[in-house]
């Protein structure tokens, strides 16, 4: 991690990500309201954020978007979605660089492969998102569904408040893997050797975000030193945190690699 210069690309990505959030936060709720029920939708999504944010950062997030959202009006925001998910894939283009440092590899791909490959990768992300917001948010209905076909209709009615929780973590699971997998320009990776290090990212960002929460609620020194600015601060350390999470999965999967190839 010190020779590849993790904490340092980990700041990187984090300044990225402030960039890249509102275009995706955008385009995610243009494309929930191209389906049905996009304000419900953008509610739960608020909802899961403000569950992992601190709450002056959840506060700015939420005011900013709902600001962009008021002053795009009439479906503008769903006919730019392409654009909007290209602007967000900056973020997602410096997650290849810092996976390729990881494994130490260059990058050999074109410009325009690279970008495509960030674009789909981000769009595969939203699409996982989604998936999982949909499964909370009509888990009951759809829970009914299927005990209705499957049959079992009052164990599955009791066992599918339980199931879903695990299924939501897998959408989330495969989205991570997808990254490793494709956003670092290694060939030949079996999936034994993305996994591992998806599940240390996402436990490793989940117990961050928490262990941030309880921080800022005892020692909330970045109000009192940045006065406004603190809000983007704080947004800002979580971004750095969950860019850091990312890295050190890329560093495992990469030794895990090395270990399986000399074997």
């Amino acid at each position: 991690m010190d020779a590849d210069n993790v904490f340092g690309r980990a700041a990187e990505l984090a300044y990225f990500f402030f960039f890249s959030i509102f275009p995706l936060l955008i385009a995610l709720t243009s494309l929930l309201s191209v389906v049905s029920g996009g304000a419900r939708f953008q509610g739960e999504l608020l909802r899961y954020f403000h569950a992992v944010l601190p709450d002056s950062a959840f506060e700015l997030l939420s005011t900013t978007l709902a600001e962009i959202t008021e002053s795009n009006r009439g479906g503008q925001l769903s006919f730019g979605i392409a654009l909007t998910i290209v602007s967000a894939s900056a973020g997602m283009v410096a997650v290849i660089e810092g996976l390729n440092t990881a494994y130490d590899v260059r990058e050999a791909r074109t410009w325009l492969r690279r970008r495509g490959v960030a674009f789909l990768l981000t769009l595969a992300l939203l699409v996982f998102l989604i998936l999982a917001l949909a499964l909370f948010l009509y888990g009951p209905e759809s829970g009914a569904f299927l005990a209705e076909h499957i049959g079992f209709r009052p164990l599955f009615e009791t066992a599918w408040p339980v199931l879903q929780w695990p299924i939501a973590f897998l959408f989330v699971l495969t989205a991570m893997a997808l990254i490793y997998r494709f956003a670092p320009n290694v060939r030949g990776q079996t999936w034994t050797c993305i996994y591992p290090g998806a599940i240390a990212a996402f436990l490793l960002w989940l117990a961050a975000s928490v262990g941030l929460r309880i921080y800022l609620s005892v020692f909330n020194t970045y109000t009192a030193a940045y006065g406004s600015l603190g809000a983007v601060m704080i947004l800002m350390l979580w971004f750095y945190l969950f860019g850091l999470a990312i890295l050190v999965g890329g560093q495992l999967n990469s030794v895990l690699a090395g270990i399986e190839k000399k074997a």
